[in-house]
C-alpha cells in the first residue's frame, strides 16, 4: 500500500468516525431531552394530579361531616381531614410548579388557610360561610388539574419532537453513511493517472 492509499483509508474512517460520534451525540441530547420529558410528566403531572384528586376528596369529605347533624364526629373527623390536606399540601408543593399553577396554588393555599381561621374563630357554627370557602377551594383545584393537563401535553409535544428530531437525524445518518461509503470506495478505486 502506498502512503496515498493508506492516507485514503485513514482520511475515510476518521469521516464515517466523526459523522458517528456527531449524529450519537445529537442522539444522546435527544435521548435526554426525551427522558426528562417523561419523568416530568410522571413526577409533575401524574403525581400532581393525584394530590389534586386527593385533595378534592378531602375537601369533599370535610363538605359533608359539615352536612351531618353530629357535632363531635363532625369536629374529630374535619380535624383529621385538615391534617391530610396540610400534608397534600406539602407534597403538591415539592413538584415543579409553573407560573400560572403556583399562582392558583397560592390562592388555593389562601382559602385554605381562610376555612381553618373560620373553623378555629367560630367552630362549625357557620357551616354555611365554610361550605361557601370549601366550595371556592374546589374550584381552584378543578383549575389546578386543568393547568395539570395543559402542562402535560406540552411535555408530550416536547417529548414527541425530540423523538421525531431522533429519527430524522437516524435517517440522515443512514444517508450519509450511504453517501460516504460511495465516496470511500470512489477514492480507493480510483487509481490516479500516471504521467
Amino acid at each position: 500500500m502506498t502512503f496515498f492509499s493508506k492516507l485514503k483509508w485513514i482520511i475515510g474512517v476518521l469521516v464515517i468516525f466523526v459523522l458517528i460520534l456527531g449524529t450519537n451525540l445529537t442522539d444522546r441530547s435527544n435521548f435526554i431531552r426525551v427522558k426528562s420529558s417523561l419523568i416530568s410528566i410522571y413526577e409533575d403531572r401524574l403525581v400532581a394530579s393525584e394530590i389534586l384528586y386527593n385533595l378534592s376528596d378531602e375537601l369533599h369529605h370535610i363538605k359533608n361531616s359539615l352536612l351531618t347533624s353530629d357535632s363531635s364526629i363532625q369536629s374529630n373527623d374535619i380535624n383529621k381531614r385538615i391534617d391530610i390536606l396540610d400534608s397534600l399540601i406539602i407534597k403538591f408543593d415539592e413538584t415543579r410548579l409553573v407560573r400560572s399553577e403556583n399562582e392558583l396554588f397560592s390562592s388555593f393555599q389562601l382559602k385554605l388557610k381562610e376555612i381553618g381561621e373560620e373553623i378555629n374563630q367560630k367552630g362549625f357554627n357557620e357551616k354555611d360561610i365554610i361550605i361557601e370557602q370549601i366550595d371556592k377551594s374546589l374550584i381552584n383545584v378543578k383549575q389546578l388539574h386543568e393547568v395539570q393537563i395543559s402542562e402535560g401535553n406540552n411535555q408530550l409535544k416536547k417529548g414527541e419532537r425530540a423523538v421525531q428530531s431522533i429519527e430524522f437525524f437516524t435517517n440522515l445518518e443512514i444517508y450519509m453513511m450511504i453517501a460516504l461509503s460511495i465516496f470511500i470506495l470512489a477514492i480507493i478505486i480510483y487509481q490516479p493517472k500516471k504521467k
